[in-house]
């Protein structure tokens, strides 16, 4: 036992075990929810181990499905698939990841037909409370996916979830495997990633046009590759609203395609619209990592860092064992100026991907925020290696009161301008720390024109002098807070700041 006990920490990367197995009997944590479960990686049976995306994307299908209902608490799919792989029995999986119930399976793919096996375990007691077998053709993988959800919960909850909505019950079968690939790619959360998965998506949606699903996540592949090829980005994020706007035809309901919608309500400055989408996605599906991670760019644009990185707190939470979490609530840190937990949390991530460039960029920026210079430099100089922007010597001139420094590099932003550095609102937030308001004002003045989310910045101290509140009294500043989008945005920030400080988050 202490040895299986020991190799599990290996794979979870070294997390707390304590979280898992306390050392005191008194502090053992409370049992898991009678409805929780982690739906584990399916088997591929199909003697091809080039067809695991097949059996993986069955399973993380499996997962979305249950996760839309807000009375099931399911773990996300990278903790659950943690222990792909490894010979744990369910008992010990289901305490590390605190569950009642595992889902196991396995998929046999021969020709177009496909056999899907799957049982329900109770974790707490090591018993079976259901299994079953389904013998179907390729084309009706979708309407298997909503049974062997709907069997789970029945078993879980003995009743049929009212309302349930099924999917269509056929689909190409190529596009259902194409789907899966693109899903794969999407889940790198990386430039090749968002382009390869664009170039999938896309045939997803030529193949199957009445296939909502597909539209939603092409929806978010064109959005990814429209950040990693700037020189598109116009045409690919006019495809990306697009096709969520097409998902939505399909299935009004389509959690993915309304979460694509809040975001791009939020870049069309469409601050209401955003809050309501947003508040009903958390109502329905409280627990979707999907959700989460929309909700915490929601905060962060309407100005809430700090409700930012509690969301994605939760996030972690909910999947422990996953990098995606970690890596998102490291942007909420940094926004939110919380450079101690940004520098932790930074080296936690580094320790498993040393070349990660965004984390060793808020590994840099916290050590320099927090005068740890000598330390900052260090890190720089692998940033430099690694072939990155000069974002951290910024910070770390501000901090060392170089500010000819400072101001070269803010040059260089503006040289690289915007085939390369994308963003008017960095380079006027550079210009607003090194006191030059009037070059901050033209750049805000740009931003404004290019329609940049950067109303928020009327929050941001810049900095711990504070310099922030001398620029917004200046009279340039005063007059873009008076222009209507902007007053609009405010009202937005104001009913939603009564909210959290009456504790009635209308989005919790």
């Amino acid at each position: 036992m202490l040895s299986a006990l020991a190799v599990l920490v290996l794979i979870v990367g070294g997390f707390a075990l304590w979280r898992f197995w306390p050392a005191k009997p008194a502090q053992t944590p409370a049992a898991p929810a009678e409805a929780s479960v982690a739906v584990l990686p399916f088997v591929n049976m199909s003697g091809d181990p080039k067809q695991e995306y097949f059996s993986d994307g069955f399973s993380e299908e499996l997962i979305n499905d249950l996760s839309g209902d807000p009375r099931l608490l399911v773990t996300a799919r990278s903790s659950a698939f943690a222990f792909k792989g490894q010979n744990f029995d369910a008992q010990t999986i289901a305490r590390a990841l605190h569950v009642h119930s595992v889902v196991e399976g396995s998929v046999r793919e021969a020709g177009n037909r496909i056999r899907i096996t799957a049982q329900l375990i109770d974790a707490a007691r090591g018993y079976n409370i259901w299994s079953a077998r389904y013998d179907r053709d390729v084309a009706d993988i979708l309407a298997v996916q909503d049974e062997v959800a709907r069997d789970i919960t029945i078993a879980l909850r003995h009743k049929i979830i009212p309302g349930r909505r099924f999917k269509s019950g056929a689909i190409d079968p190529a596009a259902y495997r194409l789907l899966l690939e693109g899903r794969e790619q999407l889940d790198l959360f990386s430039n090749n990633g968002y382009l390869r998965a664009y170039a999938l998506l896309r045939q997803v949606t030529l193949r199957q046009p009445d296939f909502a699903e597909g539209f939603a996540a092409f929806s978010r592949a064109a959005w990814g590759a429209a950040d990693a090829d700037p020189e598109h980005y116009n045409s690919l994020a006019t495809e990306a609203k697009e096709a969520a706007a097409k998902a939505l035809v399909l299935d009004p309901g389509n959690i993915e395609a309304r979460e694509m919608r809040g975001l791009f309500e939020l870049e069309d400055w469409n601050w209401s619209a955003a809050s309501a989408d947003f508040h009903a996605l958390r109502v329905e599906s409280p627990n979707n990592m999907r959700v989460l991670a929309g909700l915490r760019l929601y905060y962060h644009f309407m100005g809430f860092a700090d409700a930012s990185v509690e969301t994605m707190q939760r996030a972690r939470a909910l999947d422990p064992l996953s990098d995606a979490p970690k890596r998102l609530l490291l942007f909420s840190l940094g926004w939110a100026s919380r450079y101690a937990e940004e520098i932790k949390l930074a080296r936690e991530i580094l320790a498993r991907h040393p070349d990660e460039i965004w984390p060793l960029e808020r590994l840099c920026t916290g050590y320099a925020h927090t005068q740890q210079i000598s330390r900052a430099r260090q890190v720089l100089q692998e940033l430099r290696r690694l072939n990155d922007s000069e974002s951290c010597s910024f910070v770390i001139a501000m901090n060392t009161g170089d500010m000819a420094g400072a101001r070269s590099v803010l040059e260089s932003f503006i040289a690289e301008f915007p085939d390369k550095f994308f963003e008017a609102q960095t380079i006027a937030g550079g210009f607003v720390e090194i006191g030059d308001f009037d070059k901050a004002s033209d750049w805000y003045e740009r931003a404004y024109e290019r329609r940049e989310n950067f109303f928020a910045d009327a929050y941001d101290p810049f900095g711990p002098t504070n310099i922030g509140a001398k620029y917004h009294r200046t009279a340039r500043w005063k007059a873009l807070t008076r222009l209507p989008p902007f007053r609009e945005w405010q009202a937005e920030h104001d009913r939603l700041a009564a909210a959290l400080a009456a504790h009635r988050d209308p989005l919790h």
